[in-house]
């Protein structure tokens, strides 16, 4: 069984880099929950209501691509400091696509 650390690099590239939606399936929990991924602040709960999330980012945002820089885990917690860029080429929560490079860090 993976442990942790390796479950969140996995997420991140598989889902995000490798851009594989299927992977939500086989690594989010129904009960998953995602927090300050939407517009309005609302949680996004569980592997479907994720990927309508995802889809909607990946339409609007190409050449995704996430960095992993340290890794951090304890028993079931894992933290992952990681760094995405992305070009801005699609409508994303009311925000007309602007063409350019973003890059954010976390």
């Amino acid at each position: 069984m993976a442990d942790s650390a390796d479950l969140i690099r996995r997420w991140f590239e598989e889902v995000w880099n490798q851009g594989r939606e299927e992977a939500i399936d086989e690594l989010c929990s129904e009960d998953a929950v995602g927090h300050g991924q939407t517009h309005d602040g609302t949680d996004i709960v569980g592997p479907e209501n994720f990927k309508y999330f995802w889809r909607a980012f990946r339409a609007a945002f190409t050449s995704i691509h996430v960095t992993f820089h340290q890794t951090i885990s304890e028993g079931e917690l894992a933290l992952l400091q990681w760094t995405i860029t992305m070009k801005h080429t699609g409508t994303f929560m009311g925000i007309a696509p602007t063409g350019k490079q973003i890059t954010a860090k976390a």
